[in-house]
C-alpha cells in the first residue's frame, strides 16, 4: 500500500459524536414533552418521527436542502410525523421540539477520544490535511471552534461556504488540485458509506469507513471501504 501524502477526514461522527443513535436522542427529549403528546404517548411518537425522519433524509434532493438548515428539516419531520398519528397540525409543539433535540445534540456532543493526538501526529509526518463536512457554514464553524480543530487542518472545506458538497466529484478534486495530489495518494475518511468511501473511491482515492458504533456493513450497498476503523487513531497504525 502506497502511503499517502494527503488526508481528507469528515467531522460529523468521524471527529465528534455529534448523529449517532437518533432514536435514543428523540426518546430523550420526547420524555421531556410527555404531558403534550400524552394522547399518543412517547414511544408511539418516537416511532412515528423516526419512520419521517429516515423518509425524509432518505432523498438526496431533502438531504441537500435540509442539511443546510437542519432546525427547519426537524420542524417538517415532526410535522409529517403528527400528520401520521392523526395529530393536529402544532406548529409551536413541533417547533418547540426541533429546538429542544438541537439542544441536546449539542449538549451531547463530544470529541471522540484521541482526535487531537491523531491530527497532530499526522501532521508531525508532513502528511495535508484537510477537513471536509457538509452542512451550514456558521453550525459546522462553530464546531470546528468548539473543539479546538481549526488550527490542525491545512484546509477546511465547509458546503455552505464552498457551495458544493460531498458526495459530489468536485470536492475531492478541488482539494487535491489545491494540495498538488493525486488521487493515488490521497485517503478519505469519514462514517457515511456513500460519501466518503463510494464517492471519493471512484475517483482513485483510498475509502476508509470510520465505524465508531460498529455498525455491520450493509450487504445490499455494494460498497467495500479499502479500511475499516473504530476510530481515527487506527490511521496512525494503516500508516
Amino acid at each position: 500500500m502506497t502511503p499517502p501524502k494527503a488526508i481528507f477526514l469528515d467531522l460529523d461522527d468521524t471527529l465528534i459524536f455529534c448523529n449517532g443513535r437518533p432514536e435514543q436522542a428523540w426518546q430523550v427529549v420526547l420524555a421531556g414533552f410527555a404531558d403534550r403528546v400524552a394522547h399518543c404517548g412517547v414511544a408511539e411518537v418516537c416511532d412515528a418521527v423516526m419512520a419521517a425522519s429516515r423518509w425524509f433524509w432518505s432523498d438526496p434532493t431533502r438531504h441537500r436542502t435540509g442539511r443546510l438548515d437542519v432546525l427547519a428539516a426537524r420542524r417538517t419531520i415532526i410535522g409529517d410525523a403528527f400528520a401520521a398519528l392523526g395529530i393536529d397540525d402544532d406548529d409551536e409543539l413541533a417547533d418547540a421540539l426541533a429546538r429542544e433535540f438541537n439542544a441536546h445534540r449539542k449538549r451531547e456532543m463530544h470529541l471522540h477520544t484521541g482526535v487531537h493526538e491523531t491530527l497532530d501526529a499526522l501532521a508531525s509526518r508532513g502528511l495535508k490535511l484537510a477537513l471536509v463536512t457538509n452542512g451550514a457554514g456558521g453550525p459546522q464553524r462553530e464546531k470546528i471552534e468548539r473543539f479546538d480543530l481549526g488550527h490542525r487542518f491545512d484546509h477546511i472545506l465547509i458546503e455552505g461556504e464552498f457551495g458544493i458538497g460531498k458526495p459530489e466529484p468536485r470536492v475531492y478534486e478541488f482539494l487535491m488540485e489545491l494540495f498538488g495530489v493525486g488521487a493515488d495518494q490521497t485517503w478519505m475518511v469519514g462514517d457515511n458509506l456513500e460519501w466518503e468511501v463510494a464517492a471519493p473511491q471512484r475517483l482513485g482515492i483510498r475509502g476508509i469507513w470510520c465505524n465508531p458504533l460498529g455498525a455491520p456493513l450493509p450487504a445490499d450497498k455494494g460498497i467495500r471501504p479499502d479500511h475499516v476503523i473504530g476510530g481515527v487513531p487506527e490511521l496512525l497504525a494503516l500508516l
